[in-house]
């Protein structure tokens, strides 16, 4: 008897909690576990791009787009995760880690690529600028603040200053 393929709870359970949103359209490579997925209690669509028949680029003419923008493919999200393996298996001594642990390493990933270079003096660099900002900030409020707190005190002195005039 052929149950569910492996990977559909795990895969059904990453998809809830990553953020995507009901109403996504989804292309995939027709791995078991996402042609079983229940896509419609997720309330998404989704394109095959089928590499065992030879597809590159699919035309769907039923994805909920206008006609021009129904091509799809997955070559490019392939590349980029075949790069972010090679480096996890590097960074873990030739073997991939645990599920559990991969979003830490693909934080790291990112990172690293959108801040390339030796990471210490980047996360020092980072870190300044980003205190820097918040210092700045801070100091832009405390400026408004004595602004207020000047405009409020000269309303005052001279409401005091036209009672006075009055009083003589």
């Amino acid at each position: 008897m052929m149950g569910r393929p492996r990977g559909v709870q795990e895969l059904t359970l990453a998809m809830l909690e990553s953020g995507i949103q009901p109403g996504t359209h989804v292309v995939h490579d027709g791995w078991r576990a996402t042609i079983a997925l229940d896509w419609e209690a997720l309330q998404m669509t989704h394109t095959v791009v089928n590499h065992r028949q030879g597809q590159i680029v699919v035309y769907d003419p039923d994805a909920p787009f206008p006609e021009e923008l129904c091509f799809f493919t997955t070559n490019h999200i392939e590349a980029k995760w075949s790069s972010l393996k090679r480096w996890m298996r590097g960074k873990c001594g030739g073997k991939m880690p645990k599920v559990g642990a991969w979003g830490g390493y693909i934080r790291e990933y990112q990172w690293r690529k959108w801040f390339a270079g030796p990471i210490l003096p980047l996360l020092v660099d980072h870190t300044r600028e980003h205190y820097s900002a918040a210092l700045n900030r801070q100091t832009i409020e405390e400026a408004n603040s004595a602004r207020e707190f000047e405009l409020e005190n000269r309303a005052r002195v001279i409401d005091l200053s036209v009672s006075s005039d009055d009083g003589l």
